[in-house]
Formats: C-alpha cells, sequence, structure tokens
C-alpha cells in the first residue's frame, strides 16, 4: 500500500508577492518624489522638509516619504499631521525606552516600509511615560499599513509589538515579533494579512482584533501562551500559511470562522484549536488541528454545527462539535486510537485516500476530504491491518467514532471494538444538559510525508492567551 503521511503540516515557506512601494499614495506638500532622509546617531540629521527634531524626539508634521537609517538608544518618532504619512525602514535600529518608538498621535494613515535587503529593529521599555494612548512599540491612532522586502523585529516589553486603534493592514515583509507582556498585533477595528511572513512570540495573543481578522496571504508562525489568531467578530481565512502552537484556542471567533482556503496547522494544550462562538464553515483548505483535552478539543462550535464543504481537514482530539449533515463533503467519524498508531483510509483496492500518525492516544478523530465518494465504500487500516469498513452513505459517516462530548450534549467516541469510550482525561460527567462543544485533545501533530500537492512542515513554537485587551 502507498502511503502518504500526512505531516505536523504545510509551514513550508509562502512566497509572497510584496510591495516595494508604499501601499497609499501620499498627499505631500513636497514636491512630487521627493524624499526626507533622517540619519540616527548621536546627532540626528534631517535632510529635508517636513521633520523636526527636539531633543529626543522627531517629529513629522506634514505628508510625504522619510526614511530612516543609523542607530539610536533612546528616539521617539511621532506622527502629527492629517495627511498621509510613509515611513521607510532603510536599516534602522530604535529604542525608546519611555514610550513608543513609533508613535502616529494623528494622520490620515501611516505606511511603514522595510526596505530592499535592509534589517532593523526597533524596541521599547517596560513603562511608559506621557500619552496613555501610546500602547506599543509602534502604535497609531489611525490606519497602519506594512509593507516593503526587508526585515523588521520588535521587542515589545511594555504591552504590544504592533497596535493600531483603526485598521492594521500587512502587504508584505518579514517580521519577528516577540511580545513580553501582550499581543504581538493588537487592533480595535480590523487586520488583514495580505502578505508577509511572520514569527510571533507572545504572552498573551499572537494577533488579537476587536473587530475582523482575514489572512489572504503570506505565512504565520506562532507561539503563545494565551491565544493564536483572535478576532471579536469574524475570521476569515483564504489562503496563506498558518502554524500555531498555542495554550488556549489557536483560532477564536466572537461571530465566525470561514476557512476558504489556506494551510493551517494548529496545536492547543488545554483550549480549542479552533472555536467560533457563532458559526463555522470550511470551504476549503488544508487543516490539521490538534486541541485540549475533553471537554475541549479541535473543532468548537458554539451555536451551530459545523460545515465542511471541502478541503482536506484531520481534528484530532478528546472532543468535536457535530459536523451538519447538510455539508457538501463527507467526513468521517473515527474512534480511539493509541498514541503511535498510523491510521489510513484506502479505497476497497487498497488505494489510498489519506493518512497519518497518532503522537498521542485520542478518543475523536474527524477525517474530511473531497477524495471520499458517496456511494463508495472505505477500509479503515491501524498500523496497516484493517480494521472496519465503512460506505460513504451520507455527508457524515460513522465509522467508531461520534463528535459528541459526554454531558456536554457530546458522547465520547467509539472504541475500536464498538464499546463508548470516556474521553481521556474527563473524570466523571459534567453537569446535565450543558452544551459543551470541543476542539482538539492535547497532543502533537501528525509526522511524516504529507500528502500529494501539501508542503511538509516547518517548526511550530509555543503560544498564548485569549484576552480581551479592549485597546490597552
Amino acid at each position: 500500500m502507498k502511503r502518504n503521511i500526512y505531516g505536523i503540516l504545510f509551514t513550508g515557506v509562502l512566497v509572497c508577492g510584496v510591495l516595494a512601494g508604499c501601499g497609499k499614495s501620499n498627499n505631500n506638500e513636497t514636491a512630487e518624489g521627493s524624499k526626507t532622509t533622517i540619519t540616527l546617531g548621536k546627532e540626528i540629521q534631517v535632510e529635508g522638509s517636513g521633520a523636526t527634531v527636539s531633543g529626543d524626539t522627531i517629529t513629522i508634521s506634514q505628508g510625504g516619504t522619510y526614511a530612516f537609517s543609523g542607530e539610536s538608544d533612546q528616539v521617539a518618532l511621532v506622527v502629527d499631521t492629517k495627511q498621509d504619512v510613509s515611513i521607510v525602514l532603510n536599516g534602522a535600529t530604535i529604542s525608546n525606552q519611555q514610550g513608543s518608538v513609533i508613535y502616529g498621535k494623528q494622520s490620515k494613515s501611516i505606511t511603514i516600509e522595510t526596505a530592499e535587503g535592509t534589517e532593523n529593529t526597533l524596541s521599547d521599555g517596560s513603562s511608559y511615560s506621557g500619552d496613555e494612548e501610546q500602547k506599543a512599540v509602534i502604535s497609531s491612532n489611525d490606519d497602519l499599513i506594512f509593507t516593503g522586502e526587508g526585515s523588521l523585529t520588535i521587542t515589545g516589553n511594555y504591552k504590544h509589538c504592533i497596535s493600531g486603534d483603526d485598521t492594521v493592514t500587512f502587504q508584505g515583509g518579514t517580521y519577528d515579533l516577540t511580545a513580553t507582556v501582550k499581543d504581538g498585533v493588537h487592533c480595535n477595528d480590523a487586520i488583514t494579512v495580505e502578505g508577509g511572513t511572520f514569527t510571533i512570540s507572545a504572552v498573551s495573543d499572537c494577533m488579537e482584533s476587536e473587530g475582523d481578522l482575514t489572512i489572504s496571504g503570506g505565512t504565520i508562525t506562532g507561539e503563545s501562551q494565551d491565544e493564536g489568531l483572535e478576532g471579536k467578530n469574524d475570521i476569515t481565512v483564504n489562503g496563506g500559511n498558518i502554524s500555531l502552537t498555542v495554550t488556549d484556542d489557536g483560532l477564536n471567533a466572537g461571530n465566525a470562522i470561514t476557512i476558504e482556503e489556506g494551510e493551517i496547522e494548529i496545536t492547543t494544550t488545554q483550549g480549542d484549536a479552533m472555536d467560533s462562538n457563532g458559526s463555522f464553515t470550511i470551504n476549503g483548505g488544508k487543516i490539521v488541528a490538534y486541541g485540549g483535552s475533553a471537554p475541549e478539543g479541535a473543532l468548537d462550535c458554539d451555536n451551530a454545527q459545523i460545515a465542511i464543504n471541502g478541503g482536506t481537514t484531520i481534528a484530532v482530539g478528546d472532543a468535536n462539535s457535530e459536523i451538519s449533515t447538510d455539508s457538501k463533503q463527507a467526513s468521517v467519524l473515527l474512534g480511539q486510537y493509541n498514541k503511535g498508531d498510523v491510521i489510513a483510509i484506502t479505497t476497497e483496492d487498497g488505494d489510498e485516500i489519506i493518512s497519518f500518525i497518532l503522537n498521542e492516544a485520542r478518543s475523536n478523530v474527524i477525517v474530511s476530504s473531497e477524495k471520499l465518494s458517496q456511494g463508495a465504500t472505505y477500509k479503515v487500516m491501524v498500523n496497516d491491518s484493517e480494521e472496519r469498513t465503512f460506505t460513504v452513505d451520507s455527508s457524515v459517516v460513522s465509522a467508531g467514532g461520534s463528535a459528541n462530548v459526554m454531558g456536554g450534549g457530546k458522547m465520547g467516541g467509539m472504541g475500536q471494538n464498538g464499546e463508548m469510550q470516556r474521553p481521556d482525561g474527563m473524570d466523571g460527567m459534567k453537569n446535565q444538559g450543558e452544551q459543551t462543544t470541543g476542539g482538539m485533545s492535547q497532543g502533537n501533530m501528525p509526522q511524516g510525508e504529507p500528502p500529494e500537492g501539501m508542503q511538509a512542515p516547518g517548526q511550530s513554537g509555543t503560544f498564548g492567551s485569549n484576552k480581551n485587551d479592549n485597546g490597552i
């Protein structure tokens, strides 16, 4: 039997189209094409108009493009204008121990571009003095746009690495964000990732939006002691690569999770791999999700069943929410298996549909694939031995398992001999009548060679929390 083992997942580097220029045209008061250059050092040198220096503060007071290079261990860049401003980081190393390094006090928008081939580093201190609206190393009261072909390393020691009161949009660039207190990226409106490569380590969320969070491209690798990606309204994944290792929820949406395309790998130790407090729809993409112990799990939808209409999904845990029978693609519910088991689904002739390895004993596994055809009969193979057969006669088929968790509106999975199994790590019944939806159980991601057309994974980190920052 030919085997294509599902790997930890798809974290291969995504080649993203990035914009070398700014995301918005500037309403400059200076002549078109003009640029003000600012060289940092013991003395700050300004060539051009629109920027003034007073002590440790550089104030930009008119629209235009401002290029920064050099190094300073104590300086603040303040934008105070009603126009669009572009800041080009052209090999700049800047720290500010008293507040934000870049603070958008007022602007129409601020575009931050990393110049091609340059490395740039920003950091702040553990306490701020002065303006209470400053919340991060880069903090803006208006729209923030990130672009470029260089790299930006940010260490946030006060609250967040990046914070925006309005929208935050990433179009390209390479970002290494370390948030020692709160979020990697925090936004009070909406976060949009169109491109870029991100490595994020956060005490709280990797990215948190008080509104919508949309991922359409780029590569996000994150670790958190709390949550991975949180949208207080909707989370939409239209593409890109996402690899998260977290303590609480991997994806957490207040209203809806919709996955159209993309490659997603999530491991959580205590929460749900994917948790929607409203609706949950998977229309495509490639997903491997491991959740925490029951009543947490891999796929959690509080107020509705999960619709799986396309793509490839492997959800492993002690609990999962129910899959809607109105789904357009078949899902198979598998039961309890042991650590190290190699699980495969094949045709009656032995042609492999999908296979993966369990690194922990789990009682609930959901597999969905476009290769599962209505009316066809398949085999479940465990360690190269046939365990059972099943026929796809509906959109949700049990092959020894159930999506329900005991006591919370869900039951434990079926054992290999057909007997009911209590979810691993769940002592006794939960309160009767309590509706509990689960995600994935604690464990590592499946190992090995990915299925055809899927990239081998990279390494993930360890991520964190799910807190409502309320803009702080």
